[in-house]
């Protein structure tokens, strides 16, 4: 398989969280796919290269704090061509993965 870069389009500026997933659900739909699990968490993946870029973030911290309110990995998608799984955990959540994860890797 050969890396594509993808010409991920997005404008998440100004949304509320609701919006701002749905926005996000359909950039993720039209290149792989997009999965609820739950009320408290999301997942999505896109197709897009050999690489697989593998993240967590919370809704709230990527709305707000990522350049251009997007998930990180759509920056790799477009400008690497690698592949993301994306998992969106909402509200707290983040934060116990987050741990749960440096936990593994002290």
């Amino acid at each position: 398989m050969e890396d594509r870069q993808l010409p991920l389009e997005t404008d998440l500026h100004d949304r509320d969280a609701s919006d701002w997933l749905r926005e996000v659900r359909s950039v993720f739909e039209a290149e792989g796919f997009f999965q609820a699990l739950g009320d408290q968490h999301s997942a999505g993946f896109v197709e897009a290269g050999n690489q697989l870029l593998i993240t967590f973030e919370n809704v709230e911290r990527a709305r707000n704090q990522n350049i251009d309110a997007e998930p990180r990995g759509f920056t790799y998608t477009r400008n690497e061509g690698c592949r993301i799984w994306h998992s969106f955990p909402k509200g707290k959540a983040g934060f116990a993965i987050r741990r749960s994860l440096r936990s593994l890797t002290a």
